[in-house]
């Protein structure tokens, strides 16, 4: 399904594992990068998928809220000589509580998967490389739900970041 992205020493950072990530290493990308946070045991479970149809998947502890440690993943790749051909941002938080009530972190930990997250990873990309970049984000952007406030202006902020 993607012969020209097969090629070569190719890596497919993905931040967290999704049906999205676990289908498509049959459909010709090889190679799979994940910086879940924290790792937990279905993070696990998915890499054993990758490994047992010879995909190669690597999971590395990284917060993608955090700069220095989206930083640190990336210039490990760069070192060891990988080229990055895109990322896949599938971060989310939900954190639903009423916007009246809601604290400051329970805001901060609804939406800064998808706005710092997505600037982290985005901020890495080396343009030489020409890589991808997919964010999922949710109709609750548009449209808002009940209790959300924070994760609809994250996926809000997702919309807008793809449009610049």
């Amino acid at each position: 399904m993607y012969p020209h992205l097969s090629k070569g020493n190719q890596t497919w950072p993905a931040s967290c594992s999704s049906r999205l990530s676990r289908r498509t290493p049959s459909r010709g990308l090889p190679r799979w990068l994940f910086c879940p946070s924290p790792i937990l045991a279905k993070h696990a479970e998915t890499l054993q998928k990758f490994i047992d149809r010879s995909v190669k998947a690597e999971a590395f502890a990284c917060n993608v809220n955090d700069d220095v440690s989206v930083a640190t993943v990336f210039d490990g790749l760069k070192f060891s000589g990988r080229r990055v051909a895109g990322v896949i941002q599938l971060a989310m938080v939900l954190e639903d509580g009423i916007f009246e009530n809601m604290s400051f972190e329970q805001w901060n930990r609804g939406i800064e998967p998808k706005t710092k997250g997505s600037r982290n990873l985005l901020a890495n990309l080396w343009p030489d490389d020409k890589p991808f970049f997919i964010l999922l984000s949710s109709i609750t952007g548009v449209i808002g739900n009940t209790a959300q406030a924070n994760y609809a202006a994250g996926n809000t902020f997702e919309d807008a970041l793809v449009r610049t």
